[in-house]
């Protein structure tokens, strides 16, 4: 049995994972934890103006002629940028899989897309996943309308078995 778990990070990620981890153990599910960044909010960074210092050209009656701050410098490109939030990503996906999938076999995966239940239905297939579970914020109405549900745009692209764990879902206790 191939799982793949969606994970957004928050509240209904982890109910989704505490939903299914005592399964998972159960049967030694082979897992795949998926997270899916938005690009967004990965960017290059700068140094601010001034963190180089700058040099007068010269001085007059003590006073510097000729000052200009350099322009800022990139601490770090895009890519390097995308790659070290990929990093941090799949280091926090091997952590929240050692609490929650012990003695299972785990891998993980940090995708980069606007479009995340388009990668999420993508990677089950790539994977020949047996089931998706995903959780859901449960928003209705206009908090709906406007943002959307990935989860439910899951469940309508998915060819594999959905489960989706709603705010209401308590776990089980852990297996012992």
């Amino acid at each position: 049995m191939r799982v793949v778990v969606a994970y957004d990070g928050g509240e209904a990620g982890e109910r989704a994972i505490s939903a299914i981890a005592n399964w998972v153990r159960t049967t030694q599910a082979e897992v795949h934890m998926l997270t899916v960044m938005d690009p967004s909010e990965t960017n290059e960074t700068s140094m601010p103006p001034g963190v180089h210092g700058f040099q007068p050209a010269g001085t007059w009656a003590g006073q510097p002629i000729d000052v200009h701050e350099p322009l800022p410098k990139l601490a770090e490109t895009r890519s390097q940028a995308i790659e070290g939030a990929r990093s941090l990503a799949e280091a926090r996906l091997h952590d929240v899989a050692s609490r929650n999938f012990a003695g299972v076999s785990v891998a993980v995966h940090a995708e980069l897309s606007d479009h995340a239940a388009d990668v999420i239905v993508a990677e089950a297939k790539r994977l020949n996943a047996d089931l998706i579970a995903i959780g859901t914020h449960g928003r209705g109405g206009l908090r709906h309308a406007l943002m959307g549900s990935v989860a439910e745009k899951v469940i309508r692209s998915s060819l594999v078995p959905v489960l989706v764990v709603g705010p209401a879902v308590v776990a089980a206790a852990a297996i012992a």
